[in-house]
């Protein structure tokens, strides 16, 4: 192509047309574009839609990417106008002849692929009209109606499958098919569309990891997907994919709750709680596994006492996978509160396991537990050692307490300033302190009086620190550790201003630092206990409603049982 037709096509100038003969214009670059290519990609529509009248056949020639001035016409950002300007010139004057145009690009892009992509409604209409192949593969093995699913274009995915039903049950690279990515988009119009086509076979069509579309809903947590695809095929339920999971698997392993939740209610799920993977591990094995408590206590509290004890290929139970689990220390709080809940020693979710009847596993490690601890010989847990080091360090907390008490009871005796005297006239105050009137003399009495109060009782609670183990010791430490931060607070502060009530008066700038001074002190402490009090309160409302929880999902089952 030359310079000089290259700069035309780029600026639109129509000048450089007139005397210009076919060959000319046939001419290519080096991308091998010809200027019917460089006019589209650069914008100028009137100045192509005048070389495509001059020149029809521009339109069938492909650049070294495979792309006719069609597919980039469809590629632009722009309105589809100008495509189906091409295409109608194309089809007056070129003809039926040759079909061969409607093949991909290098990328294995159609033109009926890139009109759907697009979510151009009247290009894949004018395209189909004209007898493009609907069912061609494109890039990773999609076709045009997986575009429309993926683009949720549920008019021109009515298009294609009124032109072609057979289109919902053809595959991609992964095995998908359109109804898989409808599935894991949750388009419930998208799926019910195709369902209206093919609701007997399109169901059960597995992917490269043996997925079912209803696999695919379970784990993207789409619970009206399931409902809808459980609706018109009951049967696709016992459906398993390679790993020999079912959906509930998926569901639980994905931490959908509110899938599980509607699989246990419904009677049509009944099999899927006992059944095992390829590894031997049930739903609530996966649970456990994975560390989610909650969706245990969900499904513990849905399943039969039978239904909780089955044992993987590795011979553990769901019950025996909760205790060598060590996470962080709220989440470890957390499991060992269910456990409790269910009357075992460690905490919640094992509480509820025992509660509905969980068991060990045969694994040797469990007995051996277990016998240590019926003859009185030391558990295998480590519970007891930690325990056994918060204990030891109440005696230091302790000592601090005792140490506040003493320090602030002396201090409400000695006042600073001193007393008034008893010899005065009969209308002063004797024994009363002499800078009572004083601001900063009252904060002192104050805060003095909250650090004795705050170490009082942090004393009082540390007395009965031999009656706490476990999670109860660990709660009351915490509490036991900020009342003590508090009266720290309080005494530094209270050290400050009882200072500055004697200095101020006679040097003013003594006082002041001493003032700053003890409120620096107390800064520290009191950083520590503004942390501290919202992990705990957190941590205290993720325990409650866990507990809140598991009673009542026990008293859901007493009532069923009853029933």
């Amino acid at each position: 192509m030359s310079k000089r037709l290259f700069k035309a096509a780029q600026q639109g100038d129509f000048n450089e047309l007139a005397g210009t003969g076919d060959d000319v214009l046939e001419a290519t670059d080096l991308a091998e574009n010809t200027a019917l290519h460089v006019a589209v990609m650069t914008g100028q529509d009137d100045f192509a839609k005048d070389l495509c009248k001059r020149c029809p056949l521009l339109l069938m020639k492909e650049n070294m990417e495979g792309n006719t001035p069609l597919h980039c016409a469809l590629k632009s950002a722009r309105d589809e106008s100008l495509f189906i300007y091409f295409m109608n010139v194309f089809l007056s004057q070129v003809g039926d002849q040759q079909k061969w145009w409607f093949k991909a690009n290098r990328d294995r892009e159609s033109l009926l692929f890139l009109a759907a992509d697009r979510s151009s409604l009247e290009c894949v209409n004018l395209l189909l009209q004209s007898g493009v192949p609907s069912d061609f593969v494109g890039p990773n093995g999609w076709t045009a109606l997986h575009a429309a699913v993926f683009r949720r274009n549920k008019e021109i995915a009515k298009v294609l499958l009124q032109k072609d039903p057979e289109l919902n049950r053809k595959k991609d690279a992964s095995g998908n098919t359109p109804l898989h990515y409808a599935a894991a988009y949750d388009d419930l119009e998208m799926v019910t569309c195709i369902l209206d086509k093919d609701e007997d076979v399109v169901t059960y069509k597995l992917n490269k990891d043996g997925h079912s579309p209803l696999h695919v809903a379970a784990g993207c947590g789409g619970v009206d997907i399931v409902k809808a695809l459980v609706e018109r095929c009951p049967g696709c339920v016992m459906l398993k994919d390679n790993k020999r999971r079912n959906p509930l698997h998926i569901a639980v392993e994905a931490g959908r709750r509110n899938v599980v939740e509607h699989i246990l209610k419904d009677s049509q799920f009944g099999g899927l709680m006992s059944d095992r993977d390829c590894d031997g591990n049930t739903p609530l094995h996966l649970a456990t596994i994975k560390g989610d408590h909650c969706m245990a206590l969900l499904l513990v509290s849905m399943m039969p006492n039978m239904g909780i004890n089955p044992v993987n290929n590795e011979g553990l139970t769901p019950h025996d996978i909760l205790y060598p689990k060590r996470k962080t220390r709220i989440d470890s709080l957390i499991r060992r509160i269910i456990l409790r809940c269910l009357g075992g020693e460690v905490g919640p979710i094992q509480y509820a396991f025992i509660r509905a009847g969980g068991m060990h596993g045969p694994r040797l490690c469990h007995l051996t537990n277990i016998l240590k601890r019926s003859s009185g010989g030391k558990s295998c847990d480590k519970e007891d050692g930690r325990d056994d080091r918060i204990k030891g360090s109440t005696n230091s907390l302790l000592v601090m307490a005792t140490l506040i008490i003493a320090v602030t009871f002396t201090a409400i005796i000695t006042m600073p300033g001193g007393f008034e005297s008893d010899n005065k006239p009969a209308n002063s105050y004797g024994g009363t302190a002499v800078l009572t009137k004083r601001a900063s003399f009252q904060a002192f009495v104050i805060l003095d009086t909250l650090a004795f109060i705050f170490a009082f009782i942090a004393a009082g609670r540390l007395i009965w620190t031999s009656a706490w183990k476990g999670l109860e010791l660990k709660i009351n430490m915490l509490q036991n550790v900020n009342l003590m931060h508090a009266a720290l607070m309080a005494m530094t502060l209270a050290f400050g201003t009882g200072a500055y009530s004697v200095l101020t008066r006679h040097c003013p700038w003594l006082g002041i630092v001493t003032l700053i001074g003890g409120s620096i002190i107390a800064y520290i402490p009191s950083v520590n206990l503004l942390l501290l009090m919202p992990c705990y309160y957190e941590k205290k409302k993720k325990i409650t409603r866990a507990l809140d929880w598991a009673r009542n999902q026990s008293k859901l089952k007493k009532k069923r049982v009853v029933l």
